[in-house]
């Protein structure tokens, strides 16, 4: 269906009268994004007890339009409100570094077993000219010359909300900043972000997985 509305060009799905849109003075002005946005919103506002957070591709209780709470280790529950007294905990773990491994320090519990792919990451991507070489704090204070390095920074981390910075520094440091979170919806957002390489996404916002950019 087409109809000219103050000018503008609207097109809509005969099934659909939600899937609108605008074409004005010769550009298009989509308008899901905007539903986007305050869908995600609504999500970014339940609180999960403080202990857990609600994300816009989550899971959906059945019969009900609403998304569940993804708590934290040691909490369960409908809203996290359930603390877990004999949960198991990694005491090995460093929460502080794990945002900033120089190829991404990803990992997934699978079956009790903690599976980090980070070196995989890395060989995918041709090994003779890239390796994996470990936590970026242990290469802080490094001042061999001949190493150049690609350093990964989650910012705002997934779940924190933490704004992290680079560990690196020099002419020989190359800093991509993830701001795949940077969205009020998610994190207060204290500065512009203004980094030499970043990458962004809209997926949060649309609850779809997708490429940053």
């Amino acid at each position: 269906m087409t109809e000219i509305i103050n000018s503008c060009l609207v097109l809509s799905s005969e099934e659909s009268t939600q899937q609108s849109t605008f074409v004005c003075m010769g550009q298009w002005e989509p308008t899901w994004s905007t539903r986007a946005a305050e869908e995600a919103e609504v999500v970014a506002a339940i609180p999960c007890s403080g202990h857990g957070r609600a994300y816009l591709d989550g899971l959906i209780l059945k019969d009900m339009n609403k998304s569940l709470c993804e708590c934290n280790s040691c909490y369960a529950g409908s809203d996290c409100s359930q603390f877990l007294s004999d949960c198991p905990a990694n005491a090995d773990g460093k929460s502080g570094s794990h945002s900033t491994i120089l190829s991404g320090e990803l990992f997934f519990f699978f079956f009790n077993k903690l599976i980090s792919i980070e070196t995989k990451l890395t060989q995918i991507f041709n090994s003779r000219d890239f390796s994996y070489e470990g936590d970026t704090s242990l290469w802080k204070n490094n001042t061999n010359s001949s190493f150049r390095f690609i350093e990964f920074v989650t910012s705002p981390n997934n779940p924190d909300g933490k704004l992290n910075k680079g560990v690196l520094k020099g002419s020989d440091v190359k800093t991509i900043y993830d701001r795949a979170y940077y969205w009020p919806h998610f994190t207060a957002i204290s500065s512009p972000a203004d980094d030499d390489l970043m990458v962004f996404t809209i997926s949060k916002l649309t609850g779809h997985a997708g490429s940053r950019f």
